[in-house]
């Protein structure tokens, strides 16, 4: 059976000993515990007595609603419960239900002050349950709401065991609970009926606007900030029915076409092409079977990169206990939660991705491995090795690099020059699936919506792609929303009119530029009117290269790329507290075709160039920003490059008097022009105490602006 809980007044009864006692217990630091107790214990409440503040007193209990700290100390608290239950159940005093024969059992799941225990249907485990509620209150002081209390039974119980159990209970209302943390807990055969609730949220909505008062640009803001969310949470974790999701576009749709005199108004457009983004012609308006799958693959994505996870743990002994999660099949008699997350799996599979570490796990052909803006996979056929060949074999792992004799045998020159390009870790980490479509290589609902998006665009037509530009051109004027609608809507009348009376026809891309025109008039007025006065000025750009202190020594560093020839210049230059050159330094590398990878082939040659000249306190500065901030931060990067930041970041941790800093182009000029110099070469070349002729004059001149700036 399960037994929902809801917990009465569950912030005001927190009490602060037991809080106390379970900050301690979970390892938090006497400080630690002593700054959080004074946070909660220094509040003070007073009444409003017929309008009058009366006298404030101070509380002994409870901790504040609306307070950031106050959920996580909650569930600090709801700990407690957790570990009674089980203990109880390692004791073999209860049992939780178990979702497949011999899986995991599952006794509790704890949401804030909603609470669902699971155990057998005895009047045993029941007494061991309540005594577990009743010590937890003379502990914590949180009391069931008996009010709210439920109590579910499986469908093989019998009457006679839940008269036996009713009677137990006492107080403790006794049914089936239809909806738990908002969505329903039993789904019946008609899913449209069930979830048909959302619709009419949708609708109520709507009639508490005045859509006749509303100009378009309120409309979209209402429609993509409103409307559109209040499914959002829903999605997250059912497949809508497609009726119910072409309902609820209806009902937008005939919001945003509806006008002063008629309330329907009439559709110029399918709401499929509202929907396309605004670079495509579109408004941006959610598709929202779209944007359910994406919702859905979130949860997929979890399953794949978090298998430890309960919810990983529940489904894959219910549905792929042999198996990889996306190898799993539908199975026999699924759950709509399973059956919702697997109808995501094909979007999945399209968006991941696997970054190339070692070479280890990653079959050559067969899966997605290319960087490439189609299939990801290798198209070249299977030679020389066998198919289940592992990418490791193309790799020298005591050099970290590729084996490029053996790729240009097997594969053909487009796939070989993309294989060379890729970075491969210099320390051998493992390989890892990351999410593509995304910069960051972390999954993303919005670029998953894209994804799943993208075969609505390539399938329309093609005069949609050829004015991409134009579209972008518009939406990215800087002008209210309501300037831009107006335009691009009398641009299109303009041209009915021409049809209509003059018997001309006017082509789309003039409409396009009328639009655009009118567009800049009307930002122009503006500011000659002083109506949208936006100043941006830029600071800090004019820094300029200083000197380090005292035994310090400083080093730039810059990364140039020619893209044509795949190659990749650096430069560094190495300088003392005087400004004096202690050495310098151009270097080439080839396959190389990111401005990222060449910057931190520059980064790691700098240090291992201070390390040969012996030097132990290091400044190293590069206008590198991006990699600079990816170094400098703990989060890991799980991008496509992220393996040689990791390994930057594991060189690092050995050089502690070291520092990394950022510095703009106009401090690193020495450093770009010996990078653009090395574009030149063929091998590495180093000066000792000196630098190339043609970069003596900028030295100089960061030596001039140092002892300038020392002087003021």
């Amino acid at each position: 059976m399960a037994i929902k809980l809801d917990m009465s007044k569950a912030y005001d009864r927190v009490e602060w000993p037991f809080l106390e006692a379970m900050l301690k217990r979970l390892g938090f630091g006497l400080k630690m515990c002593s700054l959080i107790m004074k946070c909660i214990s220094s509040v003070s409440y007073s009444v409003l007595v017929n309008g009058k503040v009366g006298r404030s007193f101070l509380p002994s209990r409870g901790i504040r609603q609306g307070d950031l700290l106050s959920p996580y100390l909650f569930i600090i608290c709801a700990e407690g419960l957790s570990q009674l239950l089980l203990n109880s159940e390692r004791e073999g005093a209860i049992r939780g239900t178990a979702i497949s024969r011999g899986g995991i059992r599952v006794n509790h799941l704890l949401f804030a002050d909603d609470c669902v225990l699971f155990c057998r249907a005895l009047k045993r485990e029941w007494k061991v349950i309540y005594s577990i509620l009743e010590m937890y209150e003379k502990a914590s002081g949180q009391a069931p709401n008996k009010q709210k209390t439920s109590i579910f039974f499986s469908s093989n119980t019998t009457k006679v065991v839940k008269r036996m159990l009713f009677q137990e209970a006492g107080a403790v209302l006794c049914d089936s609970y239809e909806r738990y943390l908002g969505l329903p807990a039993v789904v019946g055969r008609s899913r449209y009926n069930a979830f048909r609730s959302i619709k009419e949220k949708v609708w109520l909505k709507m009639q508490n606007w005045k859509s006749a008062f509303l100009s378009k640009a309120d409309k979209e803001v209402l429609i993509k900030a409103v409307l559109q969310a209040i499914p959002t949470y829903t999605m997250s974790i059912f497949q809508l029915p497609k009726r119910l999701c072409r309902d609820i576009e209806a009902l937008m749709s005939k919001f945003w076409w509806s006008n002063c005199q008629k309330e329907r108004g009439i559709h110029w457009k399918r709401w499929s092409w509202l929907g396309m983004a605004k670079a495509e012609g579109g408004l941006g308006f959610r598709n929202l079977e779209s944007f359910n799958r994406a919702m859905l693959a979130k949860q997929g994505w979890r399953i794949l990169k978090e298998p430890l996870s309960l919810v990983a743990r529940v489904f894959k002994d219910k549905y792929f206990k042999n198996m990889q999660f996306l190898e799993a099949p539908l199975g026999r008699l699924p759950s709509l939660i399973w059956k919702s997350i697997w109808s995501a799996m094909g979007l999945v599979k399209e968006g991941m991705l696997w970054r190339i570490g070692n070479g280890k796990s990653v079959n050559i052909w067969g899966q997605k491995w290319l960087p490439t803006q189609t299939t990801h996979c290798v198209q070249s056929e299977i030679k020389v090795l066998n198919p289940n060949a592992k990418v490791s074999e193309l790799i020298e792992e005591q050099e970290g690099r590729w084996k490029e004799d053996v790729v240009a045998n097997i594969f053909n020159k487009e796939e070989a020059k993309v294989i060379c390009a890729i970075p491969v870790s210099r320390f051998g980490s493992a390989d890892k699936l990351i999410w593509g479509p995304s910069k960051n290589g972390k999954f993303s609902v919005k670029s998953a919506y894209f994804v799943e998006q993208k075969k609505y665009v390539e399938s329309g037509p093609s005069h949609v792609k050829e004015e991409v530009d134009i579209w972008k051109r518009i939406w990215s004027l800087d002008v209210p929303g309501v300037a831009k609608h107006f335009m691009w809507r009398a641009g299109i009348w303009h041209r009915r009119n021409k049809v209509v009376f003059e018997n001309k026809f006017v082509s789309p891309g003039t409409v396009v530029q009328l639009a655009i025109g009118g567009l800049d008039e009307f930002h122009v007025a503006n500011q000659i009117k002083g109506v949208n006065q936006k100043h941006t000025a830029e600071g800090g750009r004019g820094e300029n290269w200083k000197r380090p202190n005292g035994q310090w020594f400083k080093a730039n560093f810059d990364g140039a790329l020619n893209m044509e020839m795949q190659k990749m210049g650096m430069g560094i230059v190495v300088r003392d507290s005087k400004g004096e050159v202690i050495a310098s330094l151009c270097g080439t590398k080839g396959s190389v075709t990111s401005p990222f990878i060449a910057e931190l082939n520059a980064l790691w040659r700098t240090m291992d160039f201070c390390s040969e000249l012996g030097l132990q306190d290091v400044i190293i500065e590069g206008d590198a920003k991006e990699l600079i901030d990816a170094i400098n931060t703990e989060t890991e990067d799980e991008s496509w490059k992220g393996q040689l930041v990791e390994d930057m970041k594991q060189k690092w941790k050995n050089r502690k008097q070291w520092d990394l800093k950022f510095i703009y182009r106009e401090g690193n000029v020495v450093a770009h022009h010996l990078a653009k110099l090395a574009l030149q070469l063929d091998d590495e070349v180093c000066w000792i105490e000196n630098v190339p002729k043609n970069v003596n004059c900028l030295v100089q001149r960061d030596k001039d602006c140092s002892e300038n700036n020392m002087m003021k």
